[in-house]
């Protein structure tokens, strides 16, 4: 991204061929198009890129007081970067290091303290034991059941509707006739369009996808051009204000003590752990999950085992939120602090969701 010709580069489709311990991308993939993982993960990945479908994927702008990076698949703080860097030292065990430290993390559970501020997706109410609290101004209504409220709005009108443009996660593995009238046998590009009606009409094909309990999700950062998300000349981007300013008033803000606090954009983490269930690759959401200070080492290892089937969404104690941005600032630096896997400083950070500007080989 911080090439001259970024504009063009990021839009390079790139196949993704599982080659490490943890793979969450590449499981992310094949779980979005329903295709088989387990056991033939590289056959999978590999018939990805043969088939040369190209898909839109998000990507995250972070921030720090230094640097900027770009992630692909999460920002961890707490038990779960603890488990990911300090179980290097077992690397030689491929995936199962993260089952064995997960075990030792539990048992001697850490608590971290820090401030988390983060912008909630229109409409959220938490219900979650912990004291989260959203109070949104929704414009839209719905009912959902995974810790989710949407609340009532009747003075939206229809045309209010029609004129605020909403965007919806394009479908991985839907039929696309643009895609069938092509006959080059090279990799074909997805005529992929921001214009909101060209968008809608053109290209928002429902297709089947794993099962989902919450569904239709309100989506507002639909822009005509997702470059103006980057950061401009004058510190300044969609959701967050430059890392020395507050927050804005429409912000949740939390200063507490944490087991955990971690965002993801993806799915999976690894191929054996569905963390955000609900996920899509190009919905513009990020997922914090938000574990207080206070619960058991019991609980810790209960959190942890229900990380494999994604049961730990419906945990009391585990706030899962939809976000578009978040900040944290640890009140420490002696934690660990990661994104997509790898340490970083621990600092003050900020991460915001730049949708759809990445591409990625499907089926």
């Amino acid at each position: 991204m911080a090439r001259s010709d970024w504009k063009q580069m990021v839009k390079k489709p790139v196949g993704v061929i599982p080659g490490g311990s943890g793979n969450g991308l590449a499981r992310a993939i094949n779980y979005a198009v329903g295709e088989p993982y387990d056991g033939m993960a590289v056959t999978s990945s590999v018939l990805n890129i043969l088939k040369g479908r190209v898909s839109p994927m998000d990507l995250v702008r972070v921030e720090t007081p230094k640097e900027c990076f770009y992630s692909f698949l999460s920002i961890g703080w707490g038990l779960m970067a603890d488990i990911d860097i300090e179980s290097e030292r077992l690397r030689a065990l491929g995936e199962a290091r993260f089952a064995v430290w997960a075990v030792i993390r539990a048992i001697g559970l850490r608590k971290y303290k820090g401030k988390l501020s983060f912008l909630p997706v229109s409409g959220y109410q938490s219900n979650c034991t912990n004291k989260i609290t959203v109070e949104p101004k929704p414009k839209r209504s719905k009912t959902i059941d995974c810790h989710l409220a949407w609340s009532e709005d009747n003075q939206t009108s229809k045309k209010e509707e029609q004129q605020e443009p909403m965007f919806r996660s394009k479908s991985f593995g839907a039929h696309d006739p643009i895609m069938d009238e092509e006959t080059d046998n090279s990799v074909r590009l997805l005529k992929f369009s921001y214009s909101s009606e060209q968008f809608h009409d053109s290209f928002l094909t429902t297709a089947q996808s794993p099962p989902s309990p919450v569904e239709n999700i309100p989506h507002t950062h639909c822009i005509d051009d997702p470059e103006d998300l980057i950061l401009d000349e004058q510190g300044v981007t969609k959701y967050c204000p430059p890392l020395d300013q507050p927050v804005p008033d429409d912000w949740v803000v939390v200063d507490d003590e944490f087991v955990m606090v971690f965002a993801c954009h993806q799915t999976h983490l690894a191929s054996d752990v569905l963390f955000a269930p609900e996920a899509k690759m190009d919905d513009g959401i990020m997922w914090l999950i938000v574990i207080k200070a206070g619960v058991s080492r019991a609980q810790a290892m209960y959190f942890l085992a229900s990380l494999q089937t994604g049961d730990h969404v419906h945990i009391p104690y585990v706030d899962v939120i939809p976000i578009h941005a978040f900040r944290l600032e640890p009140l420490r630096d002696d934690s660990y602090l990661t994104v997509d896997g790898e340490v970083i400083p621990c600092c003050n950070i900020q991460a915001e969701v730049l949708p759809s500007i990445a591409r990625v080989m499907t089926r």
